[in-house]
């Protein structure tokens, strides 16, 4: 009954990032996001089951998980949007999408092993696998499955299942990481040959998207990874080895090539904002709304409807905007930090800062469980502060949480790392007791 339990993370994991449904306008991110929502909803269905034999349950110990605290706070400072913002239409659906993925969060890590965790974020792979093909085969003319109205040869040709080249490099990411601590153990056998071409055409794959953000996060958290793992001769060598490889893909991927040169000119010309895709616009205008409403910021979701006005103050105020960017709005503003503190205000950077400071402290409790029970304990430590430092990154200046995909694989491995956390130190009396036998 307890595997039965877990179909639905399972179908969360390694089938949601390959669904699309070619008859939607949104063919990617909303039909991702519906199957992700329905699933999760589902997934708190199928563990209440594991509930059926609990006798009593201590709310008290319950409200002290640090889990419980995280997420608290930052629902209750997004909730405040439902008083304080003129956007109440963008709110409502933004606020249910952030509430059912911090619920989720919760009772995860309050219903599901660590270790049934650990195979469920270990299974992400198999999904990034079959979009990294699909990515090569499209670029290479082998298979293209859509009617692209789109440059077969241009970068928004290659979709995969994924639907653009940045939302595909930025799902990639935690999955390399995966395979690179795969590779770090010593008794893979033949699955070694496996994991090899799992991360070679996975890092293919994101090279040809041409996606800078995905590949410093990469570069990043491999960074962090093998830190962790080798000591300091080792990792001159794989660092070396890491060298080779970036030229490689530099060398290959031809688009690559030539955009990295592109970018450099532009830097050195002074056109920072052709260099970041336009990106200066979405911050620009965030701030301005961030001074406007500071507290507690203009609501959860409303960026997109208060994008106009503070464009246009912008541009009054003699703001150059991105010349080749002319859509009206922007739906977000390409920073997940920046989005957080525009529709939470400084409120909400507070809340925000608690729940990672949350997050970090049952982290370094469980890094030190881990560590301690030898090499593979180790491995799974280097990997999620990798995945960890890599998303913190990407967050900065793109939206990765932003995307179903990407968003709820990671949270099975923050609810992983609070419940080993919360497991490293016994609490003095159990939340939960269950009935005798």
């Amino acid at each position: 009954m307890d595997n039965i339990t877990l179909w639905p993370l399972w179908l969360l994991v390694v089938i949601m990032p390959l669904v699309f449904a070619p008859s939607l306008q949104n063919n990617f991110r909303l039909p991702k996001l519906l199957v992700a929502e329905v699933l999760a909803a589902l997934s708190l269905v199928a563990l209440a089951f594991r509930l059926r034999d609990v006798s009593q349950v201590d709310l008290r110990a319950m409200l002290r998980r640090p889990v419980v605290w995280a997420c608290g706070g930052v629902l209750l400072v997004a909730g405040l949007g439902l008083l304080t913002s003129t956007h109440p239409v963008f709110v409502r659906p933004a606020l249910r999408t952030l509430a059912l993925a911090l619920v989720a969060l919760v009772v995860w890590e309050s219903a599901v092993r660590l270790t049934e965790l650990r195979k469920l974020f270990i299974a992400l792979t198999f999904p990034a696998g079959v979009l990294a093909v699909l990515a090569v085969l499209q670029y290479h003319g082998i298979y293209q499955p859509f009617p692209l109205e789109v440059d077969a040869n241009s970068r928004l040709a290659l979709t995969s299942l994924a639907g653009s080249p940045f939302d595909l490099a930025t799902f990639l990411v935690i999955p390399i990481l995966i395979a690179q601590g795969a590779l770090a153990r010593r008794d893979l056998g033949r699955s070694r040959a496996g994991w090899l071409v799992l991360l070679g055409v996975c890092l293919y794959a994101v090279a040809l998207t041409q996606t800078l953000s995905a590949l410093a996060a990469i570069g990043f958290g491999s960074i962090l990874l093998w830190m962790q793992l080798v000591d300091r001769r080792r990792l001159i060598i794989l660092a070396v080895t890491g060298a080779v490889v970036a030229a490689a893909l530099f060398a290959g991927a031809r688009p690559l090539r030539q955009r990295v040169i592109a970018k450099v000119e532009q830097v050195r010309d002074g056109n920072l904002n052709d260099a970041l895709t336009g990106r200066l616009d979405g911050w620009r205008t965030a701030w301005w709304m961030l001074e406007r409403r500071p507290v507690v910021g203009i609501g959860h979701g409303a960026y997109r409807a208060e994008f106009a006005e503070a464009r246009l103050a912008l541009v009054a105020r003699g703001v150059r905007f991105y010349r080749s960017q002319q859509q009206p709005f922007f739906e977000n503003p390409h920073s997940d930090l920046l989005a957080a503190a525009v529709g939470w205000g400084w409120l909400g950077v507070v809340a925000l800062v608690a729940g990672l400071g949350f997050l970090g402290r049952a982290s370094a409790r469980a890094w030190r469980t881990w560590r301690a029970q030898g090499t593979v304990g180790t491995i799974d430590a280097a990997v999620a502060s990798a995945a960890l430092g890599a998303t913190l990154l990407q967050t900065t200046a793109t939206f990765p949480l932003h995307l179903a995909m990407v968003v709820y694989p990671l949270l099975v491995l923050i609810a992983a790392l609070f419940r080993a956390g919360r497991d490293a130190v016994p609490p003095a009396s159990a939340a939960i007791e269950e009935a005798p036998a």
